[in-house]
């Protein structure tokens, strides 16, 4: 897999949150960082609105898939994709390079 999908994942496994990640493994971060990573992944996810937002943590972070956020809001995958895309886009753009 290439492209922007690929860039994301592996900012997050920088972060520490690849794939719905708990936290650190033995080969990261340390847990304070992992902390202050994830402190200001949250903040970043504040600014954008409460849909796009919620959206984004049940897929990243709740590992719901994005059929059962469909229904939950009543909206097509193809929506909730949208929303996710937009918050991975914004974080990238916030957190590159840390």
């Amino acid at each position: 897999m290439g492209g922007r999908r690929h860039v994301f994942r592996a900012n997050c496994t920088t972060m520490g949150i690849a794939d719905g990640g708990t936290g650190p493994t033995a080969n990261s971060i340390s847990n304070e960082d992992w902390l202050e990573n994830l402190t200001g992944v949250l903040r970043t996810l504040d600014k954008l609105g409460e849909r796009t937002r919620d959206m984004f943590i049940l897929f990243r972070l709740e590992n719901m898939s994005q059929g059962d956020i469909a229904a939950l809001y009543g909206c097509s995958r193809s929506t909730v994709e949208k929303h996710v895309m937009k918050a991975t886009f914004h974080l990238l753009l916030k957190h590159k390079g840390r």
